[in-house]
């Protein structure tokens, strides 16, 4: 929030920051995972325009990106101007390489000056580092959760609280909220470090239902190789999918192709625990037609029951206002593998005759197939889930053509602003 230093003199800077408390990090601070993506076009915009800034400090420093997987000091930390806002590059990387949202004001922002830089003088660059280094301290990034459809929150149920929104579990009479990594605890609740549980958290508190100001549940969900699937779990870019319920019953027909059971068991980043009980971890960029409904509940006779209960039966029928929606692909196809035998034989009659179909074998990948042969050939062949066909010497590590025809793959379906035209407030979501 901008502070109002007009009374002392001095400027009077906005503090953009991606950042939330996170005492279990080197750094003391991690990326705000529940911002939502940008699509590609608008990431790219927004990296530009913030890599454009006024240098208002400059320094050789990083620090590791916590969601990159090892240590290496990567992230640039030089503090940035625009006279207006003030940033460090820590959040052009993030915008760029994951596309995080810096949020909506400063996106309206940015869409008001089409993203075009404005001119900014050596006194206003030396104001705000006389902003940013005098005796001001700057109050710490508080990380609060919110119910307005600015954030990407996981399936649950979520509740307000003398004010504040909580994720929470529900049963008649009490119920016990629940304070994710990051969120300051409030006074009165307890302390417990739950971060490696499934439903992370740091504190709880049990309440009485009656204190409890509105229930809401909160549906995530997204398509993946053809399949609807409820986000439950973010972890920086990943997502925790499942299969088994949270999603759209609304198809559409006639449905795409998608994985059986069998074959979402060969997939390396899917689990097949039963019928219909089917978990993924993706990147959220692989999310297609992203969408979040926040609905509001109430507790009936100790359950808790859509406040509109449209069907009767207890199912979350959204009105339009409640739906909300995220950049990401328009669609997540998926090839069968009948399909892509067919379609590499097809190419291969016309670009490699001589080379042996009898005894084709698809060996499933994240997206798509290695198509292995019994026979003594120099090259193997590779189709995506969207036909695209890559050939490699049969040399080459598997993992490593895998891996390229992924980033082919998402490059060809890359993140959109999608027009909310296919939700009208009357599909369900169960």
């Amino acid at each position: 929030m901008p502070r109002d230093l007009s009374e002392q003199g001095l400027v009077n800077t906005r503090a953009l920051s991606i950042w939330r408390p996170e005492p279990g990090s080197a750094s003391g601070v991690a990326p705000d995972e529940s911002l939502p993506r940008l699509s590609a076009h608008d990431a790219q915009r927004v990296a530009a325009y913030l890599d454009a800034g006024a240098v208002v400090a400059r320094t050789t420093a990083r620090m590791p990106d916590p969601w990159s997987g090892d240590n290496t000091a990567r992230v640039p930390l030089s503090q940035r101007t625009d006279g207006v806002w003030r940033w460090d590059d820590a959040i052009s990387y993030y915008v760029r390489h994951y596309h995080l949202s810096p949020g909506p004001q400063f996106l309206d922002y940015l869409r008001e000056r089409d993203f075009a830089p404005q001119p900014i003088t050596a006194a206003q660059v030396s104001a705000v580092a006389d902003e940013v280094f005098g005796n001001l301290a700057t109050p710490a990034p508080q990380h609060l959760l919110r119910l307005d459809g600015t954030q990407l929150l996981p399936c649950d149920t979520y509740c307000t609280y003398q004010g504040q929104a909580f994720r929470c579990d529900v049963n008649a009479s009490r119920v016990k909220l629940i304070v994710s990594p990051g969120q300051v605890i409030p006074a009165g609740f307890q302390a417990k470090d739950a971060r490696r549980s499934f439903v992370q958290s740091i504190a709880y508190k049990a309440v009485p239902a009656s204190e409890i100001e509105a229930f809401y549940e909160v549906i995530t969900t997204c398509w993946y190789k053809g399949d609807p699937y409820s986000i439950r779990r973010i972890d920086g870019p990943s997502l925790r999918l499942s299969i088994g319920g949270g999603r759209r019953v609304k198809r559409t027909v006639p449905e795409p192709p998608s994985p059986s059971r069998d074959e979402w068991g060969h997939f390396p980043n899917a689990e097949v625990l039963g019928i219909g009980e089917i978990w993924a971890t993706i990147d959220i960029l692989e999310a297609a037609r992203l969408t979040m409904a926040i609905v509001p509940y109430h507790l009936v006779d100790g359950y808790l029951k859509p406040v509109r209960d449209v069907t009767g039966a207890g199912y979350s029928v959204p009105t339009a206002d409640e739906i909300f929606y995220f950049p990401s692909p328009a669609e997540s196809p998926y090839l069968p593998p009948a399909q892509a035998l067919a379609t590499l034989r097809d190419y291969l009659a016309v670009h490699d005759p001589s080379y042996p179909t009898a005894d084709l074998h698809p060996n499933r990948l994240r997206d798509g197939w290695q198509i292995t042969t019994t026979h003594p050939v120099d090259t193997l062949y590779y189709i995506a889930d969207d036909n695209h066909i890559l050939a490699a010497p049969t040399t080459t590590p598997t993992p490593q053509v895998s891996s390229q025809l992924s980033a082919q793959f998402r490059q060809r379906h890359p993140a959109v602003d999608p027009p909310p035209v296919h939700d009208t407030g009357t599909d369900i979501f169960d």
